[in-house]
């Protein structure tokens, strides 16, 4: 999306781009590191994209929306509950999500 809209604001000389990548990427999950990583490297390449842009009057940020109990969160939820074994402890699997959630406010 980026190589495709950066020739359209830089020829606008003033744009915005705004990705959405996840709070993932801030965090880091050692249950999800391949998804976590991927989400870090987005944001990184969102830094370089504004710092190489600004100079063309081009702002580039991004959006890093929390946990959300999606129906994605659901099913990942249920299969961590049945094969990690310290979250075999917690009552349900959305209980694994609630968890996560408490782990985002305590950092």
């Amino acid at each position: 999306m980026c190589k495709s809209v950066v020739p359209h604001v830089k020829a606008a000389k003033s744009g915005k781009i705004i990705n959405i990548p996840s709070v993932a990427g801030k965090l880091g999950d050692s249950f999800r590191m391949p998804y976590s990583s991927i989400k870090a490297a987005v944001i990184a390449f969102i830094w370089a994209l504004a710092r190489g842009l600004a100079s063309d009057n081009i702002n580039v940020n991004c959006i890093c929306p929390g946990l959300i109990y999606t129906p994605l969160w659901e099913r990942g939820a249920e299969e961590l509950w049945r094969t990690v074994a310290s979250f075999r402890e917690l009552k349900e699997p959305k209980d694994v999500f609630l968890r996560y959630v408490r782990r985002l406010h305590t950092h």
